[in-house]
């Protein structure tokens, strides 16, 4: 599963969630519980 980055739109929080595959659904921020988070572009990790 990957992995992908949020940023929290209400206390600015930087998270990491795992995600299965096609099953993108709305994280909530660990810090303050809002679900207005948005997905960040990450850099691709090669080994």
């Amino acid at each position: 599963m990957p992995i992908y980055d949020f940023r929290c739109a209400s206390c600015g929080a930087v998270f990491d969630a795992l995600v299965r595959e096609g099953k993108l659904d709305k994280k909530n921020c660990p810090n303050c519980g809002c679900i207005d988070v948005k997905k960040l572009i990450s850099p691709i990790n090669l080994p």
